[in-house]
């Protein structure tokens, strides 16, 4: 009879504890997106020879976007620019990481490139060249999980056209729709 109100006390310890363990993992899951603010990743830009430190990077990568949006100095504006890790096994070249000085300066390059999503020429071949906004692990698994809904409706002719917002909101316009507007998906 003693052990029965010491199990009760025990789950209701318990049951706090993993409200308390929710609202810490919320905290930093919110701290780590908003540290990301200003960072982007850009994907499809060919490795070279003489890259081989973050300020070699970073000229290399400030010259694409320099290409993207038509402004100069935008090195000046990039705190730090470096390959992703991954290893050599594939054939694509390495993600490059960067950190602005602003939130504001990431979000006028992002806006452009998305203007203006290119093509750039390297010797004879032709890379696309993807500009991305960085978030944490858990916000970028739901937006994937987000994009591969959005193909889904895509390729079943369900929806005509779609986009996804932070974090990870996916819009839709269905087939036959006349208007313009989009509409969510939970």
């Amino acid at each position: 009879l003693l052990i029965h109100p010491f199990l009760k006390n025990f789950k209701k310890r318990m049951n706090e504890q993993a409200e308390i363990n929710n609202k810490l993992e919320e905290t930093v899951e919110d701290l780590l997106n908003r540290n990301m603010r200003n960072n982007l990743i850009v994907k499809g830009v060919p490795e070279q020879e003489e890259e081989t430190n973050w300020d070699k990077t970073k000229t290399l990568v400030s010259e694409v976007l320099e290409e993207i949006t038509g402004e100069k100095n935008i090195e000046s504006n990039i705190e730090r620019a470096h390959r992703s890790s991954a290893s050599k096994k594939t054939a694509s070249p390495r993600h490059i990481f960067i950190r602005f000085s602003s939130q504001a300066k990431a979000d006028l390059y992002y806006e452009a490139y998305k203007k203006k999503a290119i093509r750039q020429k390297i010797g004879s071949k032709k890379l696309e060249v993807k500009v991305e906004k960085q978030y944490s692990p858990k916000v970028t698994q739901k937006r994937n999980d987000a994009m591969m809904v959005r193909r889904q409706l895509l390729d079943g002719r369900v929806i005509q056209s779609g986009y996804k917002e932070y974090p990870a909101k996916l819009y839709v316009k269905y087939v036959g729709q006349s208007n313009n507007s989009f509409h969510p998906i939970k």
